[in-house]
């Protein structure tokens, strides 16, 4: 099989998106760039790797959930590498392995010189693995994702669609979050064990007020979605509403640092319902009536989710300036959850604003001003620490909406008096 690439994608865009992100992956497994030269610590680092994979010297083995981390991390390297050649052949697929696996041990190698990072043949196999993963899937899938992508380019026409999907988005990252997965049976067991205990144990409500305006601008985005293709579309939106609200509920089970309660679940449902009365007198989605709705929930979310629980500190936290380190959390999975929870809850809002056709570098500072002072104010809170990342997170979010926004809007102008709107004061 030998294609080449056309339309859809682009292999200058996947080289620049594959060198990218081996960068990126540099940088972030040798943060905080802590480095030592003591030749005895490095032997000494040395000498404890020499073990059988996945099985260490005092006879333990290798976590399963660091083990998929570590391949799902290197799966996108292998997606871009293999897209990046001109054309797509089997062969190909061998020279972007190699790649990963020189990439992983240049890594590993740098790790030696790191304190608090630590080499492992078990993270060069499985990031190798990763990339194998990636570059097959790249490879079998090109074609069903040239399809996919040319029919979601036609159903762009509609800005409704865009607009759950994002939201869509936004709802399951905020609910997995911040995806330390485990799938031990006996953590499964010992946590539905707890929460049949504190299933119905009510807490702080500092929370529930973020989730309720994402259930809410969830659900308003599915009947506006569904206005013109359902006339029941306020029934089958609330039916499917609290089936999903049940299952992203309890897929927490196998989250170590989430817990499913019936509070989350009242507070979705009614989320759901109250969401569904707004868009049954929306009589026609416009785009002012969607930026209102996305900038509202947007906005309060996120200051929500910046200063909560709202519990001032007895002194300020300094900043933290090191983008994808915590001054809290080493772990490179959660710190990067937190840059994807911020990044989803700006993507609607970017969007939506790609349609003003107003400045450009305006609207960016605006929302760096913004995260960055509610960044600052975190300082204040209690266990809360004001971090670089967020504020980038805040920023890529927005970015990627826009930019997807000013793709599609050519086609809604065609089909709305989108600019008529706008002009309205």
């Amino acid at each position: 099989m030998t294609t080449s690439h056309e339309n859809f994608f682009n292999n200058r865009i996947c080289f620049v998106l594959s060198v990218l992100y081996a960068l990126f992956v540099v940088y972030i497994t040798i943060i905080p760039f802590d480095f030592t030269f003591s030749w005895s610590y490095i032997k000494w680092r040395l000498r404890s790797q020499l073990h059988i994979p996945f099985i260490y010297n005092n006879g333990s083995y290798a976590s399963l959930k660091d083990t998929i981390q570590n391949i799902v991390f290197f799966i996108p390297f292998g997606f871009f590498a293999l897209w990046s050649c001109t054309k797509l052949r089997r062969r190909n697929i061998f020279y972007v392995v190699v790649s990963g696996l020189m990439l992983s041990l240049f890594v590993e190698i740098l790790q030696l010189f790191v304190r608090h990072r630590y080499s492992s043949i078990n993270d060069l196999i499985t990031n190798t693995f990763g990339t194998l993963v990636g570059s097959v899937c790249a490879y079998f899938l090109y074609s069903k994702i040239q399809v996919l992508g040319k029919i979601f380019y036609e159903k762009c026409k509609s800005p409704q669609l865009i607009f759950l999907l994002m939201s869509s988005l936004l709802l399951v990252v905020i609910s997995i979050s911040p995806f330390d997965v485990s799938f031990s049976f006996t953590h499964f067991k010992n946590k539905l064990r707890s929460c049949t205990k504190h299933f119905f144990s009510i807490n702080a409500f500092d929370l529930e007020l973020m989730q309720f305006m994402y259930y809410s601008i969830w659900i308003c985005a599915f009947n506006l979605y569904l206005q013109e293709k359902n006339k029941y579309h306020g029934a089958v939106s609330m039916f499917f509403g609290c089936i999903v609200a049940t299952c992203l509920e309890f897929s927490q089970l196998l989250i170590l640092s989430r817990m499913p309660q019936f509070q989350d679940l009242v507070v979705a449902f009614v989320a759901i319902v109250f969401g569904t009365l707004i868009t049954k007198y929306i009589k026609r989605c416009t785009p002012i009536v969607i930026s209102i709705l996305i900038a509202f929930a947007t906005y309060n979310s996120f200051i929500c989710h910046t200063l909560s629980p709202f519990v001032f500190a007895d002194q300020w936290r300094t900043f933290n300036w090191l983008p994808f380190i915590a001054q809290y959390e080493i772990s490179t999975m959660v710190v990067w959850s937190h840059f994807l929870d911020n990044a989803c809850m700006f993507l609607a809002l970017g969007f939506a604003h790609s349609y003003a056709k107003r400045s450009l570098i305006l609207p960016y500072l605006f929302i760096a001003l913004f995260a960055f002072s509610l960044e600052f104010c975190q300082g204040f809170i209690v266990d809360r620490y004001p971090d670089i990342t967020d504020i980038m997170g805040v920023v890529c979010g927005y970015m990627v909406g826009r930019f997807v926004g000013t793709k599609v809007s050519s086609f809604v102008i065609e089909n709305s008096s989108l600019p008529d709107l706008w002009e309205q004061k």
